[in-house]
């Protein structure tokens, strides 16, 4: 009897610290960081992130400030951005 193969396990460093899924970072496949999606991206300074998330990103964001071992991902990025932008033109 063969077992059912099993999903290979992330290690921390490939997890998004946000959503808990695949984060995607080139540097972790071994790969360099010109060739990770981070690389092509513009992220807005840490304070304005946590300033802009819903309360669950932003006790996320919180926790793993001290120890931040993993990249968020490009959709928890987006997601951040569009918060962003949402509360930004509300304000006028």
């Amino acid at each position: 009897m063969s077992q059912p193969l099993k999903e290979p396990k992330l290690k921390t460093a490939q997890i998004c610290p946000l959503c808990h899924g695949a984060n995607q970072c080139a540097v972790i496949l071994g790969k360099g960081i010109e060739d990770c999606w981070c690389a092509q991206q513009v992220f807005p300074p840490l304070a304005v992130l946590q300033a802009q998330a819903s309360g669950v990103q932003q006790q996320a964001i919180s926790a793993i400030l001290p120890s931040a071992d993993a990249c968020i991902c490009q959709v928890c990025l987006s997601q951040l951005k569009r918060n962003r932008l949402a509360n930004h033109t509300s304000h006028h």
